[in-house]
């Protein structure tokens, strides 16, 4: 099909040193999950949304169906995770339409779950708030006060609190998953 022919904008980056593995948080599933450490991730990543992308389009596929295949999460609001959702949205939306269907950037959404009250938490507030107001702007979804609890091959479950301090647990379907928490402690 067209996805071949269509350009790649590489993830060239990683904050995590080569060897590093990730911090699970002792959440479950995250065999349902791509990573950002390796040539092969990336190529991973590329493979499952061109997948999604060309099933989405298929005239047999639900409209719930299309929706959780259109759906990308990213689990981690640090700069690797801000960085991915900020370069897929725009390549969903603005390298992807050219050969696909206009009708899927109305279904088409990115989440970015945050166990902290803000994203790029490490950096200065002034540029956390641009991050978030520039995410917004591009209708990525940004769930600060969230926690992962497990990762299904179809959904993401999550605990956020709400105005009331009270946690309540919600789920996003999924078509794509990346996890980007964190480093864990190295194998040695």
């Amino acid at each position: 099909m067209v996805w071949s022919n269509i350009r790649w904008k590489a993830f060239t980056f990683a904050d995590e040193p080569a060897g590093s593995t990730s911090n699970p948080h002792g959440v479950q599933g995250l065999e349902n999950c791509h990573f950002l450490k390796t040539v092969e991730d990336a190529q991973s990543i590329r493979s499952n949304i061109g997948e999604n992308v060309e099933a989405a389009c298929l005239p047999t596929t639900s409209d719930e169906e299309r929706r959780r295949l259109l759906s990308f999460v990213i689990s981690g609001g640090g700069p690797t995770g801000v960085e991915f959702a900020a370069e897929l949205f725009d390549f969903l939306n603005e390298d992807l339409v050219r050969s696909f269907p206009k009708i899927l950037r109305n279904e088409i959404s990115v989440h970015v779950i945050q166990s902290r009250g803000h994203i790029l938490n490490t950096y200065d507030e002034a540029l956390s708030k641009y991050a978030e107001a520039q995410l917004a702007h591009d209708q990525v979804e940004v769930l600060t006060n969230s926690r992962v609890k497990e990762v299904r091959p179809d959904k993401i479950i999550f605990t956020q609190k709400n105005e009331n301090g009270e946690t309540v647990t919600k789920e996003i379907p999924h078509g794509f998953c990346l996890w980007s928490t964190g480093v864990g402690k190295l194998a040695r």
